[in-house]
């Protein structure tokens, strides 16, 4: 048991820290493109909306904000786990 919690640990750190460096290229790169499709509905619906409602620059800057946000819970819980 705890070898696949290592794993798990080890996984989760990498995807939040692949979010963190995501969302910090949505912040910083103005060509970034904004997603289509349904595949991230919870974070791309916040940033549509923000689009929408107060232009392409804030949608970018509130879709970069939650991934970091998310990246960094992700890596955190993957810190936790390996610490354990």
């Amino acid at each position: 048991m705890e070898r696949e919690a290592k794993w798990v640990g080890a996984c989760l750190l990498v995807i939040g820290a692949a979010g963190v460096l995501m969302g910090a290229w949505r912040l910083v790169s103005p060509e970034s493109p904004m997603p289509e499709g349904s595949g991230c509905k919870a974070l791309c619906g916040w940033s549509l909306l923000a689009a929408e409602f107060l232009g392409a620059t804030a949608g970018r800057w509130v879709l970069g904000g939650l991934q970091i946000a998310l990246g960094g819970v992700l890596a955190w819980g993957g810190l936790r786990l390996l610490k354990h």
